[in-house]
């Protein structure tokens, strides 16, 4: 469907002519999908190729091009003999804006896929230029790139499909984030936005695994043993496998700078929140949920980033405490003062999962528990 929906978006704007381009009709989508069927590899190669031209078009209309962080695709266009001969050169190409508009949109075209820019604009709301610098200062927070060169590394050693999987999982969590950090509004600069968040993502990615408690413990080690009884080496399975709760690092470093304690107790005491509250495990359901309908994934996706965003927020409010020492002290106490609030979350959570699992609906009413529980806060 989603594929659909770019076509349709491209066919409104006067940029895509389906019947000419030999691709299908909305009728024969729908033909395809209950046949189980997608695209063909051809009509997914001329829809790739339109995807690219409408990013590109969007970038060059915008400021993004002159941003200096992005210089660098400039100088990997040309031969490197040429870069380091004429840099003043290429630095007054005429067609520079042009270049790293191109090279820009190949990038995120083929690292997110076809869709991804589209999605995450009709998920946020966002200009097409603002996901891209989102997704160039993503990619430089988790140093995606050199993530992609480890797993690119083991052609002909492990199965394609495991490394197709290993890259889907890179493109989840350049999805939160790039969500994340349009909804914080945290992209004024590029180079800014990445010293403010890269020593503090790299604290919480160093931190030892015993800061993650609770369900997230188990879902982290059944990743890791699918992996590596594939056959890939601990180091890289272990560093995939925690992607998941790493798309929380850029809460954790808020919640570290305003709370003023370090990296490590505010990553632990934020996942003791996340597994009191069941909020983690919460999250993995909802991921795990799947259909056909657009408007139920956009709904599924906004309701993890709402359980995202409500575990943040009582976050700040647990660990702006100053009368106990520790993040997990603070979150204790926290907990024991709101115990009837609490309580009636974990009562809804346990009587809606015994009533034949958690479905969308399910999820949407515990959300929105979760949020008059925040908003008392608030209140308070």
């Amino acid at each position: 469907d989603s594929d659909g929906r770019l076509m349709r978006a491209l066919e409104a704007r006067g940029q895509l002519n389906r019947a000419l381009e030999f691709l299908p009709s909305d009728e024969r989508l729908k033909e395809l999908a209950e046949a189980g069927l997608g695209l063909t590899r051809p009509a997914l190669a001329v829809l790739m190729s339109y995807a690219k031209i409408d990013l590109f078009n969007r970038i060059l209309d915008s400021d993004l091009p002159e941003d200096p962080a992005l210089g660098d695709l400039l100088v990997d266009y040309f031969p490197k003999v040429l870069a380091e001969r004429f840099p003043e050169e290429l630095e007054n190409h005429r067609l520079r804006r042009e270049i790293i508009a191109t090279e820009l949109a190949n990038r995120i075209v083929n690292i997110g896929g076809i869709t991804f820019a589209h999605r995450l604009v009709e998920l946020t709301g966002a200009r097409m230029s603002d996901v891209a610098r989102a997704f160039v200062v993503s990619c430089r927070l988790f140093d995606v790139m050199a993530l992609r060169r480890r797993i690119n590394s083991l052609d002909n050693q492990i199965s394609a499909a495991l490394q197709t999987e290993m890259h889907i999982e890179i493109i989840g969590l350049l999805r939160q984030q790039v969500s994340w950090l349009l909804a914080m509004g945290r992209l004024s600069d590029i180079d800014e936005t990445t010293r403010r968040y890269k020593s503090g993502i790299k604290a919480v990615h160093d931190a030892p695994r015993s800061v993650v408690i609770g369900f997230e413990v188990g879902a982290i080690e059944a990743r890791v043993n699918h992996f590596t009884d594939a056959g890939m080496d601990h180091e890289l399975a272990s560093d995939i496998a925690i992607l998941r709760p790493m798309a929380a690092a850029g809460d954790i470093v808020e919640l570290a700078e305003c709370s003023r304690l370090d990296i490590e107790q505010v990553a632990s005491a934020y996942f003791l929140i996340g597994a009191e509250l069941r909020l983690d495990r919460l999250r993995a359901i909802a991921r795990q949920l799947s259909s056909a309908e657009h408007y139920d994934r956009l709904a599924i996706k906004r309701l993890v980033n709402d359980l995202a965003h409500y575990q943040r927020q009582v976050g700040e409010h647990a660990l702006m405490s100053r009368t106990e020492k520790t993040g997990n002290e603070r979150v204790h106490a926290w907990l024991l003062a709101h115990t009837l609030a609490v309580g009636r979350f974990r009562q809804l959570f346990d009587e809606l999962e015994a009533a034949g699992g958690l479905n969308i609906a399910k999820l949407s009413l515990l959300s929105s528990q979760m949020h008059d529980l925040v908003q008392s806060l608030r209140k308070a």
